[in-house]
């Protein structure tokens, strides 16, 4: 049933994916029982530097739930995160269910104006879900939070948050503490090279689609940073519908200072056959940039990771390798391309798939920090 596949692509690159339904519809796909004491849950945070008109800090979070071979130790959980943070004012949900967010949005009316940020157990069909920033469907995996828990559709999940959380413009009273001006929202990706895309098998039927790059593993939130304490708990129900709680690590946050804003790139060539090269010169405090390439046009990333805080030219390259095994051309004529440079203190990319499959990779900086900082776009048609 492909079911091996599903669970080697899935797991290791965030994507939780639902059991094989056997063509049933809406039927509670199998399940096995997890050695939920073997798994291990853990949280960094930091303060996240963002560029928009001017610069504003929220807060960075760097989350994994790891079995030990290093994949997601669940398919389906529901986290809590706690703080000494005030989270924005919460909207009730006016759907007739709660997924939970897919961007930056309104925190759910659970845990608005309050030192929580939470998901929502699963529910049977016509229900409605508690209403939380979360919802049902997201949950904590190999490295960090996705709107991926998994369902009975059968479908495959590859999508990954849009974040800031919580972002909004300037002078809203929705969120005050978050402006001027707005943070561009977008999802987070590792591809070629730094990333090689898993090849699917020839003939699998049906073959998953969508899959575009791993997850970075950071999720930020469009809220002052406060330092102290934070908590990150997940329930996991099981089949009679008891649930089991795994906790943390504390995770401290000591300074809410942060790294320094980080230059837009500049652009300094293209080959016309593909490729482009961009200079970066990284803030003081970063120890490792991660340079993405988005093809606006196509929907592919690129990902080149820089390490160290010495200026230098990226070069991305002509082509890549697809899901599929096919050679594509990075960027053609007419297509809109966008690059943003992403410096941090903690090494990111060493931590995250596909490379990673240790139960608790190092994910904070030398300062205890999984401090992050993003540049503006740098963008330009091909």
């Amino acid at each position: 049933m492909y079911s091996s596949i599903k669970k080697t692509i899935a797991l290791a690159l965030l994507a939780a994916l639902a059991g094989c339904t056997s063509g049933q519809i809406a039927s509670e796909p199998p399940f096995q029982a997890a050695n939920l004491t073997a798994d291990t849950l853990r949280l960094a945070v930091g303060v996240a530097t963002f560029r928009a008109p001017i610069t504003t800090r929220g807060i960075n979070t760097v989350a994994m739930f790891r079995q030990p071979s290093g994949l997601s130790a669940t398919l389906v959980n529901t986290p809590a995160l706690t703080g000494p943070f005030t989270n924005k004012p919460g909207t009730a949900c006016s759907a007739t269910t709660n997924t939970g967010t897919s961007g930056p949005a309104n925190a759910g009316a659970a845990d608005g104006g309050t030192g929580s940020i939470l998901g929502s157990p699963q529910v049977p069909p016509g229900i409605l879900a508690a209403c939380t920033t979360f919802g049902t469907a997201g949950g904590v995996f190999s490295y960090g939070f996705a709107p991926a828990n998994a369902g009975t559709s059968g479908a495959d999940v590859f999508t990954l948050y849009t974040q800031p959380f919580y972002n909004n413009a300037a002078g809203s009273t929705a969120n005050p503490q978050f402006g001027p001006g707005t943070i561009t929202a977008r999802s987070y990706k590792c591809g070629p090279p730094a990333c090689l895309l898993p090849l699917l098998a020839a003939g699998s039927s049906p073959a998953p689609s969508g899959f575009t790059g791993f997850s970075q593993g950071f999720i930020t939130f469009g809220l002052t940073p406060v330092a102290g304490n934070y908590n990150l708990s997940v329930g996991i129900q099981n089949s009679t519908g008891q649930t089991t709680s795994v906790t943390s690590n504390t995770a401290v946050m000591a300074s809410v200072v942060g790294l320094p804003p980080y230059p837009t790139p500049t652009f300094v060539s293209e080959d016309g056959t593909g490729g482009i090269v961009v200079n970066i010169v990284p803030p003081a405090g970063v120890t490792e940039t991660l340079v993405d390439l988005v093809n606006a046009t196509s929907g592919s990333t690129l990902t080149v990771v820089v390490q160290g805080a010495a200026p230098a030219n990226v070069t991305f390259p002509d082509s890549f390798v697809n899901s599929v095994g096919v050679t594509t051309q990075s960027l053609s004529t007419g297509n809109t391309w966008r690059v943003t440079a992403i410096g941090v203190n903690y090494p990111a990319f060493e931590a995250g798939p596909p490379g990673n499959t240790s139960v608790s990779p190092t994910i904070t900086g030398a300062n205890g920090q999984a401090d992050i900082t993003f540049s503006s776009e740098l963008s330009q048609i091909y």
